[in-house]
């Protein structure tokens, strides 16, 4: 769980935690006694102080976790730590390597719906990946490492980590190895770092927007690429052209 003042938070959910789960916050330079209070709980924690780095934050819990099978979660107080177990039974029953908790109910049952943001960069991710079939982005996913951790590859150090590791699983992973589950929400404990930034949820939506955008151009030229491979003495051209 990357941490950034979720003292509030973290009272409610550190009780919460089902038995059986190792828990690791990793504190992106808290002032509010987060880190203290979670290791007063027996919590595995790290600290990282560079500011505005989430997706690190992330990155460093993942890569302390002694098991294959992770979870990852927002310390916002959102999601409830008891929903997580179906989620990780996905993928400890091998059914799924990775796993996305979709928002989609509230805490007193009605629906979520997503703001425009939300729905434009999920539209644009359906069209960047075709493997893409989330109906949401969530703020919880369970994962095998195995599966997405080879070859030393590691995801954005920031506010779209999330995003870019759905992303990769889209396109990397068979589509029968995906899933998600619909988990209730509830309202942040505390004030929210995006949301409740002047700057935030703009940095945010630039960080997804350059993200998709570079691999919507990537999967354009190489489009391009294979369309002008096949024509007729292209290879030849290509080799004494100065536009390719």
């Amino acid at each position: 769980m990357p941490c950034l003042n979720e003292i509030q938070a973290l009272h409610w959910l550190l009780p919460r935690i089902p038995s059986g789960l190792d828990v690791i916050v990793v504190d992106n330079g808290s002032c509010d006694g987060s880190a203290d209070y979670a290791r007063s709980r027996g919590v595995h924690v790290i600290e990282h102080r560079e500011p505005r780095e989430a997706g690190r934050c992330v990155e460093l819990g993942v890569s302390a976790a002694l098991t294959d099978v992770v979870c990852v979660m927002d310390c916002d107080g959102t999601i409830d730590p008891c929903d997580i177990i179906p989620l990780i039974q996905q993928i400890t029953l091998d059914r799924v390597d990775f796993v996305v908790g979709a928002r989609l109910v509230g805490p007193s049952g009605r629906r979520r719906g997503p703001l425009l943001t939300s729905r434009i960069r999920d539209s644009w991710a359906r069209r960047a990946t075709p493997g893409w079939f989330f109906p949401d982005l969530g703020s919880v996913r369970a994962f095998r490492r195995s599966a997405l951790y080879s070859a030393g590859r590691s995801f954005h150090p920031q506010f779209a980590w999330n995003l870019d590791i759905t992303l990769y699983a889209a396109e990397q992973l068979p589509r029968a190895r995906l899933g998600w589950i619909a988990v209730p929400y509830r309202d942040r404990l505390g004030r929210s770092k995006i949301a409740g930034s002047f700057f935030g949820r703009p940095r945010a939506a630039r960080q997804h927007a350059l993200l998709l955008a570079s691999i919507s151009w990537t999967r354009f030229a190489g489009r391009v690429v294979r369309t002008r491979a096949r024509r007729p003495g292209w290879a030849a051209h290509g080799a004494t052209s100065s536009g390719w």
